[in-house]
């Protein structure tokens, strides 16, 4: 077989705590194993500036940058690798909205050959990245489909960065799709229909699956206690964002007083979100899953993972499915959770009301997710996802046929 090369681009850097930089740090090990391919990883050279807040702030080379990447992305050599990736057979692209909206639009206009990205949220529709508005119990969709008319009509931000441009390239996107230029590859089935439903039925979409820093998943469900736990604390295992469901997770908290919250962050953390004050069996300690929240998943009654966008797979419910108890997550029907079983994962409804009678009836009755189901999942998704280098390679290989 035939060496080729591979090349990453990336606005994210492999010293990224984040899911990406874990992605990224997994495809090169990986890849170090793989005698058919060279895989080189490309990465920002600069970080993204507003044009208002470089003037501001006087840095006139920031703003110069950004004039060109808005006017004539074509004279600017935003990215030292810009020429070798317009040439190269195969390119994927991570994480466009960190790369630069106005340079990926240039980028999709200028490079002749085909361009395969890695889909790792919702921004080839949401310019939010996570598809989620604060205050809604689930997913939204408005811009599915679509342009994102809907978007600039709710005054939605641009997340993770300020920046314009994103009307721009979601069009471009939108047409390099449909005509076969850009190649999908995504992690789950929910995902799939995602992009068929926002593209069209001819778009190019290749699951490869997602295998981040899951090294001991077997060893850990494999040494899981097999009889129920008794604390009666539940523990919240993601970030206090809106879209990975704290304000709903408090909700929950509130409507379940004889239970315990534990949220591995400190409270100041709620200031930014106007959830008022939290009810008294929330209980918040910082710490990470190295310091303090891996035991206290394994511990506990039940972990919760209460994701209200349309998820891919979370490395955080994954590692909740195979270290704790028990694990819940919100009934959201385009998320990858959705596709877990229902003896795995406990799904709870949006309405954290609701939510919280069922979890107090399966707690006094003994009725969460079971040890042997949960063992044979987590089998089978290492043995999916695992070789996630190998499984991009082989797509592209293919050539997307």
């Amino acid at each position: 077989m035939s060496k080729i090369d591979v090349h990453v681009f990336s606005g994210v850097s492999a010293a990224d705590p984040g899911g990406t930089g874990r992605l990224i740090r997994t495809m090169v090990s990986q890849a170090e194993q793989e005698a058919t391919s060279n895989l080189q990883f490309h990465f920002k050279a600069y970080e993204n500036i507003p044009l208002k807040q470089a003037i501001k702030k006087f840095h006139f080379r920031d703003a110069a940058r950004e004039v060109c990447m808005r006017y004539a992305p074509n004279l600017l050599s935003a990215h030292p690798y810009q020429a070798q990736l317009l040439k190269a057979d195969n390119v994927i692209m991570l994480h466009p909205q960190t790369l630069g909206y106005y340079w990926c639009t240039s980028f999709l206009s200028r490079r002749k050959k085909p361009l395969w990205m890695y889909v790792l949220d919702a921004s080839f529709f949401c310019i939010r990245s996570y598809n989620h508005i604060p205050g809604e119990n689930g997913a939204c969709l408005r811009c599915l489909g679509r342009d994102n008319a809907p978007a600039k009509k709710m005054g939605c931000p641009n997340f993770p960065l300020p920046q314009k441009g994103s009307t721009q390239f979601l069009a471009a996107l939108r047409k390099a799709a449909q005509s076969g230029h850009v190649r999908f590859l995504t992690q789950c089935e929910s995902y799939n229909s995602l992009l068929k439903q926002h593209f069209g039925s001819s778009a190019q979409v290749h699951q490869t699956g997602l295998w981040v820093d899951f090294e001991d998943l077997a060893e850990a469900v494999d040494k899981k206690r097999l009889s129920p736990s008794s604390s009666q604390t539940v523990v919240f295992h993601a970030s206090p964002l809106d879209p990975k469901g704290i304000r709903w997770a408090l909700q929950l908290a509130e409507a379940c007083p004889g239970l315990t919250f534990l949220f591995p962050f400190e409270k100041c953390h709620l200031d930014s979100l106007n959830t008022g004050s939290p009810p008294a069996n929330a209980r918040f300690e910082d710490m990470s899953w190295e310091t303090g929240l891996r035991k206290a998943v394994e511990d506990s009654l039940l972990t919760l993972n209460p994701s209200l966008w349309s998820s891919p797979i979370e490395g955080a419910l994954v590692k909740s499915i195979a270290h704790a108890p028990a694990t819940a997550a919100v009934d959201e029907p385009t998320a990858y959770s959705a596709s877990i079983p229902d003896t795995v994962l406990l799904k709870l409804p949006a309405d954290a009301v609701q939510a919280g009678q069922i979890l107090k009836d399966r707690v006094a009755t003994n009725r969460l997710p079971q040890h042997v189901d949960i063992q044979e999942w987590i089998h089978d998704f290492i043995s999916v996802n695992l070789p996630i280098y190998g499984n991009i390679l082989r797509q592209i290989r293919a050539g997307g046929g």
